[in-house]
């Protein structure tokens, strides 16, 4: 490791270490006059008064002490954690650590303020660990408490970050589950639709083969994409379209309405091809003569509408509210938006069926830039 690389990695720790301490002496300091103010108002009103300096004077030496003290206890607070199963090890490691932490204290005050605080003798350091035992005590389980605390909290932090991210990962197993579904079975009934004409028409299988290959290296570079920008969306369909003309000839006719301002809008990953095809089988396949189909695409205030329409036998004698198509469409609308999306399907004016999508209106180019 490079010795820029190594002064890159120490100068955040060096400076988490620095807040943490200039923390530890800001705390302290508000402690020592928060309770130099009591001592100094309690002597004035036993009027026995107290000059303010000297209040404040031993105040800080005292919390001084309790300063410098409070990283070891920290350390033993971590070292013996309230884990489930080892409470009484916590209570055997605490008890005893809390006197010898309030000894320690009151030994180190002595030795750096007893001149001016403490009467001289062997004693003083007896005297001292006796005045203030109680609140030493208290100041010891008050940080270990706080400790404590702040652990609960960064551990309850980091469960609902995995959590969190678990869920996401869930979601997002889900979502290319469903994608994944969809492109075998358009597969299929692609492959299907070939054989049909391999002895017949074996220029137009050999046209659809093709079609085929173009519109599957298409997919497979998207394969990692849940949304993409509704222009690539419809280019991808013009492929799909491309093999459905070959196949259908004069009797397939497409018709495209989109507002332009709707083309860099996210839309899901393959979401147009399930409903041509249910439009297309369902439709115009049902005809002799064949049939159209209409792609509409409006943003209406902050949501993106696209219509898919046809003009076959309409909904009671399609069936078309089953089938995998529409139900992963709707599903996968749901993982992505929640409530803000919806599946309509009504008759169309043109006497078929209408596909409806209402989904969040997201500009591509905007994601990017936050990304």
């Amino acid at each position: 490791m490079s010795a820029q690389s190594t002064d890159s990695i120490r100068r955040p720790a060096l400076r988490r270490w620095a807040t943490l301490l200039a923390l530890n002496a800001i705390a302290w300091s508000l402690v020592a006059i928060f309770f130099s103010s009591e001592s100094y108002l309690a002597s004035a009103y036993r009027q026995q008064p107290i000059a303010w300096a000297s209040s404040l004077g031993y105040s800080f030496a005292f919390y001084s002490i309790w300063m410098l003290l409070t990283p070891l206890v920290i350390a033993i607070a971590a070292r013996f954690d309230w884990e489930h199963g080892r409470r009484l090890r916590f209570f055997a490691a605490h008890v005893p650590a809390s006197f010898l932490v309030s000894l320690l204290q009151a030994w180190l005050f002595v030795l750096a303020f007893g001149r001016y605080y403490t009467p001289p003798g062997a004693s003083a350091v007896t005297g001292m660990l006796v005045a203030h035992l109680h609140s030493n005590l208290l100041i010891y389980w008050l940080l270990v408490g706080g400790a404590l605390a702040f652990e609960f909290y960064r551990r309850y932090r980091e469960r609902a970050l995995r959590a969190s991210q678990l869920e996401a990962r869930l979601a997002q197993a889900s979502l290319q589950l469903l994608k994944m579904q969809l492109q075998p079975h358009f597969l299929f009934n692609t492959l299907n639709s070939i054989s049909a004409l391999v002895r017949e028409e074996p220029d137009k299988a050999e046209r659809m083969v093709a079609d085929l290959g173009s519109l599957l290296r298409r997919t497979l570079d998207n394969g990692d994409l849940q949304e993409v920008p509704l222009r690539d969306e419809l280019a991808t369909l013009d492929l799909y379209l491309d093999i459905e003309r070959t196949r259908f000839a004069e009797r397939l006719r497409v018709r495209t309405d989109i507002d332009p301002a709707t083309l860099d809008a996210l839309v899901p990953n393959m979401v147009l091809q399930p409903l041509v095809e249910n439009a297309i089988r369902h439709g115009v396949g049902t005809r002799v003569a064949g049939g159209a189909i209409t792609i509409e695409a409006r943003r209406q205030a902050d949501m993106l509408s696209i219509r898919v329409s046809d003009d076959g036998p309409g909904l009671g004698a399609a069936g078309n509210e089953r089938g995998i198509g529409l139900d992963n469409t709707r599903a996968r609308l749901a993982r992505l938006h929640g409530e803000r999306q919806s599946v309509e399907l009504a008759g169309a004016a043109e006497g078929g069926l209408a596909v409806t999508l209402r989904l969040p209106l997201l500009n591509a180019r905007v994601a990017v830039m936050d990304d």
